[in-house]
């Protein structure tokens, strides 16, 4: 039996409408292990929003009348395009751009998991980058430059 463990975070981004994005986090059943939240600047009274914890970045949308935490276990996919909707609906209600990192392993194994996704305010279009080379591709990944060795 494997552990996976993993660990996300994101940049802090300050928000436009804070309101709209509690409301589009309530939409979703974010994995477990991750949380989001808006923090409120004490000095600034600028708002903020988090996300981190010790889980991979999961969003599965909620039905209208679903609660978070009665989300089914056996509902729970992979799906990366649950999570990339979850940040386009967050982009509209941004003032900075967000950016969300997570890195994760099988039992300490190669290869390691390592997502990036970004987004900028307002955007339609998820950034997301990963690590090139695991045991599937453990050469130069196709178009990409070498240095040739003289």
């Amino acid at each position: 039996m494997t552990n996976f463990v993993a660990v996300t975070t994101s940049n802090r981004p300050r928000l436009r409408d804070p309101t709209a994005v509690r409301a589009a986090l309530d939409r979703y059943a974010l994995d477990f292990d991750v949380g989001a939240w808006i923090e409120t600047d004490e000095a600034s009274g600028e708002e903020h929003l988090m996300i981190c914890g010790q889980g991979w970045p999961r969003a599965p949308r909620l039905t209208e009348d679903m609660h978070p935490m009665d989300f089914p276990p056996s509902d729970w996919d992979d799906d990366p395009a649950d999570f990339e909707r979850l940040l386009k609906e967050l982009a509209t209600h941004l003032a900075e751009p967000l950016t969300i990192q997570a890195v994760a392993h099988d039992d300490c194994c190669f290869p390691l998991m390592a997502r990036e996704w970004h987004i900028e305010p307002a955007s339609a279009e998820v950034r997301v980058n990963a690590f090139q080379y695991g045991h599937e591709n453990g050469s130069a990944a196709e178009g990409s430059k070498r240095a040739e060795v003289e």
